[in-house]
This record gives C-alpha cells, sequence and structure tokens, in this order.
C-alpha cells in the first residue's frame, strides 16, 4: 500500500485521511475550513426556509442548536493542522535516538495503526453510526433533544441532522481513533531500542506537547459545545457529563506519557545499574587497599567513590515524566476552560435578559 509522504525537519511523515483530503483540494487549511463551515450554514438557512423556522418568531434556541453541529466541525479542520504539526515535531525527535537508516524508520512509520487507510475508514463510519444512533433524528424525540420547539415541517430536520449530524459524528470518531492510535505510534516506537541521554529529556519533550495538544483539543472542543447548548442547567447530570468530557482527554495526556515514562524509568535504571557496579568495584578495591595498609592508594579511590556516589544521585533527580512545568500549568489551565466559558454565557444571558425586560 503507498502512503504520501509531506516533508518534515528530519523525516519524510506518512499523511492521516483527512490531512491527505485536504492537500488534495490544494486548499490551505483555513479556506477548507471556511468553506465547509459556509456550505453548513448555507445548509442549515435553506433547512430552517424549508421547515419554515424563517417565517416564523426568531427562536434563538433554534439557531445556537443548529449551529452546534458546523461549529465542531469547523473546529476540528482548523484543529486538525496544529495536531498534524505536533505530532510530526514528535515523530522527528525520535529519530536521532532510533538505530536504524531512514528507510526503516520510514517503513516503521507506515506501518503504524494511524496511518492505515482501511481503519480510519472504519473509524469514520462507525462514527456517524454512532452519532446518528445518539441523536435518532428520525424520531420526533430525537429531534425535540435538539430543537425543543419543532418547525411545521420537521422533515427537513431530520434531512438536516442524517447529513451534518451524521458528518460530525464521523469526524469525532476518526478523531478519537487518530487520537488513540497516535498513542500506540509513540508506544510502538518507545518499544525499539533507543540512544537515550537521561540528562537531556528534551527529545521526549514534544510528545508532551502533542498529548497537551489532543487535551487541549478535547476540552476545548467541549467548552465550544457551552455556547450551543439552547438550555443548560448546573445540574448534577451536567457536571458528570462535563466532568467526564474534561478528565478523559486528561487521562489520555497521561496514558500516552505513561509509556515514555517506562522509557526514561528504563534508562535510568540502566545508568543505576552501571554506576552501581563501579560502587562495588570501588568499594572492593578500597577495602582491600585498607586491608593491604596502602593508604597513599585509598585517597584516590575515596576520591573516585564520591565521584560515583554523586553521580548516582544525579541520575536518581532526573525527572521520570517528559512534561515541562509549563506543560503542566497548560493542562490544569486548560481543564478550567469548559467552567469559565460556562461562567461568561451565564453572565452574557442574564445580562441579555435584563436588557430585554427593561422598559
Amino acid at each position: 500500500m503507498k502512503y504520501t509522504m509531506t516533508e518534515s525537519a528530519t523525516v519524510k511523515m506518512p499523511t492521516i485521511l483527512v490531512e491527505e483530503f485536504v492537500k488534495r483540494t490544494r486548499l490551505s487549511w483555513l479556506r477548507v475550513a471556511v468553506a465547509v463551515g459556509l456550505v453548513l450554514i448555507l445548509f442549515l438557512v435553506g433547512v430552517a426556509f424549508l421547515a419554515g423556522v424563517l417565517t416564523a418568531p426568531f427562536d434563538a434556541g433554534f439557531w445556537r442548536a443548529g449551529l452546534l453541529f458546523p461549529a465542531i466541525i469547523v473546529y476540528i479542520l482548523l484543529t486538525l493542522p496544529v495536531l498534524q504539526r505536533l505530532r510530526n515535531r514528535a515523530i522527528a525527535s525520535f529519530r536521532p535516538l532510533a538505530p536504524m537508516d531512514d528507510e526503516g524508520f520510514e517503513q516503521l512509520l507506515a506501518q503504524a495503526p494511524i496511518f492505515a487507510r482501511r481503519l480510519e475508514w472504519l473509524a469514520l463510519c462507525g462514527g456517524i453510526v454512532g452519532g446518528l444512533l445518539l441523536w435518532r433524528p428520525w424520531e420526533y424525540a430525537g429531534l425535540s433533544r435538539i430543537w425543543p420547539s419543532l418547525g411545521a415541517r420537521p422533515g427537513w430536520l431530520v434531512l438536516y441532522m442524517l447529513i451534518v449530524g451524521g458528518l460530525w459524528g464521523g469526524l469525532q470518531g476518526w478523531t478519537v481513533y487518530s487520537s488513540l492510535s497516535g498513542m500506540r505510534l509513540f508506544t510502538g516506537l518507545q518499544h525499539h531500542p533507543l540512544d537515550i541521554n537521561i540528562f537531556d529529556l528534551r527529545p521526549l519533550q514534544p510528545i508532551g506537547r502533542w498529548s497537551l495538544g489532543v487535551a487541549v483539543i478535547f476540552i476545548g472542543g467541549s467548552a465550544l459545545s457551552l455556547l450551543f447548548v439552547p438550555q443548560l442547567t448546573l445540574n448534577v447530570e451536567t457536571i458528570v457529563l462535563y466532568g467526564i468530557l474534561v478528565l478523559t482527554p486528561v487521562l489520555v495526556f497521561f496514558l500516552n506519557m505513561l509509556s515514555t515514562r517506562q522509557t526514561i524509568v528504563a534508562a535510568k535504571r540502566r545508568k543505576l545499574d552501571m554506576v552501581r557496579d563501579h560502587l562495588v568495584t570501588a568499594s572492593l578495591s578500597l577495602d582491600e587497599q585498607v586491608a593491604q595498609d596502602q593508604l597513599e592508594h585509598a585517597e584516590v579511590l575515596l576520591d573516585s567513590f564520591a565521584a560515583w556516589v554523586a553521580y548516582e544521585e544525579r541520575v536518581k533527580k532526573v525527572p521520570e515524566w517528559p512534561y515541562t512545568s509549563e506543560i503542566r500549568r497548560n493542562l490544569v489551565l486548560s481543564t478550567l476552560l469548559p467552567l469559565a466559558v460556562w461562567l461568561v454565557r451565564e453572565m452574557v444571558l442574564d445580562l441579555l435578559k435584563q436588557v430585554v425586560s427593561s422598559p
């Protein structure tokens, strides 16, 4: 199977399904996202006209709910190039650490699940089916969950949800798959022997940035959806739902980091084993010199012993997680984003209500 390659700083990268689609359009990510957004909005306006919504009094709940799906779709298209850059940088950082030629490394990448077209299409189709089963637009109850007040001709809304809701579910499923398979990619890369300098973990930090990007983008999508939900009350169900939406990306972040941590721990263990072997050898030589009353040589051994002890302490202090304090801080702040969006939304809505109700 052939894989299209794009140039990176140090190694050629395979492309994933949506990246390949955008590349074939010969347009930028921004132009593709804007074009898709405009088409979906025009589709919603046409459906609203055919369903009799445009001729009725303005229904803010209808438009907020209807624009939710185009907003999430455009958001995904806009964030994918960010994830692409973070992923490629993380992969490129592995190249100097992998003791293999470029051809072998590129073949290893091409065999990763994230670049398997068949699995990508399966995730996309599975997301479409899952999204439609979630909303059930062919049922009146399913549509009423999205639009509390239906128009006179809900059949057009069924068509809208079948197309836009299916596309939304497909991209959601594909995004989840690409994120999880990306985690498998980096785990697989670390199963191969790596030439790691434990005192310079900078080559592994791009994995932390990519993992942070995945978490922040999922959390950002959850926060964005809060702006379009027609009615939202701070009850137990809402807290649990958005708590899961926030904590799941955080969990994915640490799962992504787990394999990298294990790689660092293994490298530290090898280094500590080497140091302790030298300490044992120095200790035995020191005992031998003291027993033979050769104290003039013992001083040199003591200096060597002290140097190995200091080296051991330095190895022990090497951090085992490849993220920086900045990455950790950004992750914590991002988890507060949905709460901040909800508070701003409620404040703005209350202000608008006061303005409308004032004489």
